[in-house]
């Protein structure tokens, strides 16, 4: 590299030198953070480009069908996490070494942003895959019994998800009120504790089946 390249090139060597080993540490101590942020922000631009694609290839009539709009949702959903998530990052790493840094209290409204959206991007999916459920069995060719017994468990069980997820960000917002601020694990085993988490992913899982 030509010195005029370097911003370093300028200082005494042995200034440029401690410089130099100042940020070598620092970057290793945080590689963990810079690969995760490396990874959402490819996550963003694919995520992005894909919302601004399917924003630029709709027509005026395909933009007021529910499939359309349950699409964008998805996307929109799905991406926003991924901008909370980055923000997170690099706001915790270029706090690193800070004394008055509450890692805790900083991750509280991340967490609950988080679980929303992705809970409603993956809803947004499986209402996606309903509409085309009621594509290959259309109502209008079943009977009420058989309507019933095809849609009726599809929609309690997402009816049942949307209500686990809201009970389990309340009452999630309840306990943290009273969790210890320095230590951000406890987030992590006090939601690890709730059975609502628990109830969501089974839903998920019978609803995927």
């Amino acid at each position: 590299m030509d010195e005029t390249d370097n911003p370093l090139g300028t200082l005494p060597p042995n200034i440029a030198e401690l410089i130099q080993a100042a940020l070598s540490f620092f970057i290793q101590r945080n590689m963990g953070s810079i690969y995760v942020m490396v990874i959402a922000s490819i996550w963003l631009g694919v995520s992005f480009s894909l919302f601004m694609a399917l924003l630029y290839t709709s027509t005026p009539c395909s933009r007021r069908k529910p499939i359309f709009v349950l699409c964008v949702n998805a996307v929109g959903f799905g991406t926003i996490p991924s901008i909370l998530f980055l923000k997170l990052l690099v706001q915790v790493f270029v706090r690193t070494g800070n004394a008055t840094l509450n890692v805790a209290n900083d991750v509280k409204p991340y967490v609950l942003s988080l679980s929303f959206f992705s809970f409603f991007a993956s809803l947004s999916v499986d209402s996606i895959l309903l509409f085309r459920l009621v594509a290959v069995f259309p109502p209008s060719r079943l009977s009420r019994n058989h309507l019933g017994l095809t849609f009726g468990p599809l929609l309690a069980i997402k009816m049942g998800r949307i209500v686990a997820i809201v009970v389990c960000v309340i009452n999630f917002m309840k306990r943290a009120r009273t969790l210890p601020s320095y230590d951000p694990v406890n987030l992590f085993l006090a939601i690890r504790r709730m059975p609502e988490p628990k109830a969501v992913w089974s839903l998920q899982i019978v609803d995927n089946a």
